[in-house]
């Protein structure tokens, strides 16, 4: 039921997303008579409906869309709204003519239009709705979000104008069929400062008007146009806090959940600064509509333009709470809330033109000074600094999604099994294997769900890897154990951002979870939170994710002041339970057939067809990478969990086996065979290390000495995750795995690793079959192995963050960073070349260079060997390249397997 209700929401429906609650409701009913429409509609979901239902392809977006508090556009990339308002019909010279290029050039990525139904003085010259239309055509060519507002019924009382004078017109169908034309980068703003709230009689009262107009409003815009709609609040668009009232309300009667609630910070004699903070405590998708440094004032009937100051310039009247608009800015920028500047001009008060034009000619002359200048070139909030453009505005030649790009698509409403985290909204991240299939992540706070294919050299298999499991559901959430018994899981600390960021070409993604991990979930805590960065990365062309995290300790709060070398903590993350052997739900899973582990130098297995207490084991196989793994007595199935680098020593927990278990197998005498009492503690007899002393946590926990489980007794349950010494997070001092050495756990803790779900055996890898753990391990190997040189032009990379979200520094070797597996170089001139040389005796498979420093949204010309590459053209492409313009980084990765050295050269 969970896999059939999250294929109806990806796909086209006129119909709200459901809830992925499992329940086969009237509404999942309706859903299912919708998509069987061109055949047979009975609401039975039978084999014909399953087989067309996953061959369906997801839908892809159309317009802007808003997720939360934050807006992204039909790519899926978040858009953070930095423009400047343009009073389009007080400038008479429109049309034909009209200010856009030169507002164009100040790096603004939105503009937000004045127009009117009837402007209201008979000598303005005409316009028509086709000049509308010109004039958003050029907004696209100029590559700014046009923001259509109407302004016929500006800072009038009666909310309900909005209905009797507005509303027809946006919803005629000459004006539908121009916005529709134009929904792939159109906002509409549907009244200009409309009703009152805080200035009428009956507040109250007022509010509840406004709320009821405005629900009829969208109500009446849903059912013809789609693109988001903004609000503006009321008493003149000041009134934040109304918005804390009434805005989750309006969001929750809008069928599309795209609204955009905005303020116009005119704000002399009110006070909105402290409520920006609770619009974001309470997820709202503020921006702020109009930011201006001047505002009117009305005396005696007689309007005094530019009676208050808001810049602090002390020109003309202070602000009665000492506002100005530079710290709202600042303040925007720290919470990523988008604005738009009053205004390009004309305006009745001079000093809030941002453009200067010359009275007889009307030509630019340049910005205004100061607040022009401020606007457009502040080093730390203005347009050229924070400005990030739209890649729904690709030009061409511009680095565009391809045939095989990545696609996002709303996934609705899922629910924890176990009933720890709370419902939450995921999304459907969907890119492309080495095999050319489709693989997707059910994203949100972690994985819910993971649907992929693979071929084991026998058969092509299609697996669904839900979180119906045994142990604690879902995956790729953080836990860390304390000495209190402390351990609360990840996923029921909420996160304060959940983004997914699909790079321009769409062939890299990264998925981005911010939370706090509160201690206080469970006793023991002691007030102790620690701020965390998970990152899930994926490439066109590379199997398995990347799953990166950061716990930030130099942020941690420490009310108590603990002293973490005595409250010594450890880490657990990615963590979780998943059916990876594709079974319905925990109960119909298959058991576990056994499992292994890597240290920095050895490899543990279990070596018989099922794993219990009493399995027989080796643990002296020579081993690099770090990695842990559990797979399936009879489904060829197996999942792990592989760091993505060599031989280190700060993974995995070694108090039990170290000395005792690691170096011999089950059939040898080693010191305590047999003895857990110290663990757990736990007086039975068994083969496999103590429950509680393996290095990496598996299932392990099913045999707890209190749980009354037989020794002999196999399992289901296919919880994975990791492990660290004690003391690895926030101790001054921690033992590495093999005792040889110390290190440091404060500051930024960081590592990263591959998950992998798979076959336990591929056929066609001659000799013994190796299933998809094995690989990746040899894959790392290969990756660290390989070296870069003679790079001219451009620089090797030999520092970056040390993980996601990470301010401290790293160093690197060959450009390789482990965090996403890639390589890392830096452009000159938007050029790099070098040489790539894989190990002797191994090889490189579809590898990933990062190239910083490059400043052009261009697709690049690549030669490898002198010989020219195709260049995202599908499939068969001989690279896939993906822009990143927020850090100025082009992700290539070449899809060639690489045996031997090769020259690469990347350029314009």
């Amino acid at each position: 039921m969970v896999l059939l209700q999250t294929r109806l929401n990806a796909l086209p429906s006129a119909r709200p997303l459901l809830d992925v609650d499992g329940d086969f409701g009237p509404k999942t009913l309706q859903r299912v008579k919708e998509f069987q429409a061109s055949g047979f509609v009975n609401g039975v979901v039978d084999a014909g409906t399953w087989s067309k239902l996953l061959d369906a392809p997801p839908a892809p977006r159309e317009t802007f869309f808003v997720d939360g508090r934050h807006l992204h556009d039909p790519n899926g990339n978040r858009v953070v709204l930095r423009g400047i308002n343009l009073p389009l019909l007080d400038d008479w010279s429109f049309p034909p003519g009209n200010r856009l290029a030169d507002l164009e050039k100040t790096g603004s990525n939105a503009v937000r239009i004045q127009w009117y139904i009837d402007y209201g003085n008979p000598n303005r010259p005409g316009y028509a709705s086709a000049d509308l239309d010109a004039f958003l055509t050029q907004c696209k060519t100029n590559r700014m979000i046009p923001i259509l507002g109407l302004w016929d019924v500006t800072c009038d009382a009666d909310p309900t104008l909005v209905n009797t004078k507005l509303i027809p017109w946006w919803i005629s169908d000459e004006i539908v069929s121009i916005l529709n034309k134009h929904r792939r980068y159109l906002i509409i703003n549907l009244a200009n400062e409309l009703g009152f709230y805080r200035w009428s009689g009956a507040p109250a009262v007022a509010l509840d008007a406004f709320k009821s107009a405005h629900e009829m409003a969208i109500t009446s815009i849903r059912e013809k146009l789609h693109m988001p709609v903004m609000l503006d609040a009321p008493d003149c668009g000041t009134s934040i806090d109304a918005w804390l009232s009434i805005g989750q309300e309006l969001i929750d009667h809008d069928p599309d959940h795209n609204l955009l609630l905005s303020v116009h910070a005119y704000w002399a004699d009110y006070d909105g600064m402290p409520h920006i903070n609770s619009t974001v405590n309470a997820n709202l998708p503020i921006v702020f509509g109009e930011v201006a440094n001047k505002q009117g004032e009305t005396i005696n009937n007689v309007t005094h333009d530019c009676f208050y100051d808001l810049d602090g310039l002390n020109q003309n009247h202070p602000p009665n709470f000492g506002f100005t608009y530079q710290s709202l800015l600042q303040t925007l920028k720290t919470q990523e809330i988008g604005w738009l500047a009053w205004s390009w001009g004309p305006d009745s008060c001079q000093s809030r033109n941002i453009g200067q034009y010359a009275q007889d000619s009307n030509q630019f002359e340049g910005l205004s000074e100061p607040f022009g200048n401020d606007i457009v070139n502040n080093p730390d909030y203005g347009l050229k600094a924070s400005a990030e453009r739209s890649s729904v505005f690709a030009r061409d030649g511009d680095i565009t999604p391809s045939a095989n790009s990545m696609t996002t698509a709303e996934g609705g409403i899922r629910h924890d099994p176990e009933g720890f985290a709370p419902a939450r909204k995921v999304n459907l991240l969907t890119w492309k294997d080495a095999r050319n299939a489709d693989r997707t992540l059910h994203l949100g706070a972690y994985l819910y769900q993971y649907d992929f294919s693979f071929d084991d050299g026998q058969r092509v298999i299609t697996r669904s890897a839900n979180d119906d499991a045994h142990g604690h559901p879902g995956f790729g959430y953080v836990v860390s154990h304390s000495p209190t018994g402390n351990s609360p899981l990840g996923k029921v600390c909420p996160p304060s951002n959940v983004e997914t960021t699909v790079f321009l070409g769409g062939h890299h993604a990264i998925h981005r979870v911010e939370l706090v991990y509160d201690r206080d979930q469970e006793g023991g805590g002691f007030g102790i939170q620690i701020p965390v960065v998970i990152e899930w990365f994926v490439a066109t062309g590379r199997d398995h994710p990347v799953w990166a995290v950061t716990w930030k300790m130099g942020e941690a709060a420490n009310p108590q002041n603990r002293d973490f070398d005595d409250y010594l903590m450890d880490v657990r993350g990615p963590y979780g339970s998943l059916n990876f052997d594709g079974a319905a739900s925990r109960n119909q899973g298959d058991a576990i057939g056994g499992v292994a582990w890597g240290d920095f130098g050895l490899k543990f297995t279990t070596t018989d067809a099922q794993l219990t207490l009493n399995s027989p084991w080796t643990y002296n196989t020579p081993n690099t990478v770090c990695f842990t793994q559990a797979w399936t007595a009879n489904e060829n199935a197996e999942m792990g969990i592989v760091q993505t680098r060599v031989a280190d020593k700060e993974m995995g927990y070694p108090g039990r086996v170290v000395g005792r278990e690691r170096g011999h197998t089950s059939a040898e005498d080693h010191p305590d065979k047999g003895d857990c009492t110290d663990f757990g503690p736990d007086n039975r007899n068994y083969s496999v290390p103590c429950v509680n002393g393996w290095p990496y946590q598996l299932m392990n926990s099913d045999w707890d000495p209190d749980s009354g489980k037989p020794a002999a007794e196999a399992t289901g349950t296919k919880l994975l995750a990791w492990g660290s010494p004690i003391g690895w997070l926030g101790a001054s001092g921690f033992e590495l795995f093999d005792g040889s050495a110390s290190a440091d756990g404060r500051g930024d803790r960081s590592y990263a690793t591959f998950i992998v779900l798979g076959p336990r055996f591929r056929f066609d890898q001659g000799g013994e079959p190796a299933g998809d753990v094995a690989i990746t391990i040899k894959m790392v190997e290969a990756l660290n192995a390989a070296t870069i040189s003679d790079v001219q032009p451009g620089s090797l990379v030999t520092q970056v963050a040390r993980g996601p979200g990470a301010s401290q520094l790293k160093n690197i070797t060959h450009g390789y960073n482990d965090t996403y597996a890639a390589y890392y170089l830096s452009a000159s001139d938007n050029q790099v070349a070098f040489s790539f040389t894989p190990a002797i005796g191994t090889a490189v498979k579809n590898p990933i260079f990062v190239i910083q420093n490059y400043t052009t949204q261009r697709l690049p010309s690549i030669t490898v060997d002198g010989n020219p590459v195709s260049v995202n053209t599908g499939a068969d492409a001989g690279a896939f390249v993906s822009l990143n313009p927020a850090t100025s980084e082009l992700w290539v990765t070449l899809n060639a397997t690489i045996q031997a050295p090769m020259g690469v050269q990347i350029m314009i």
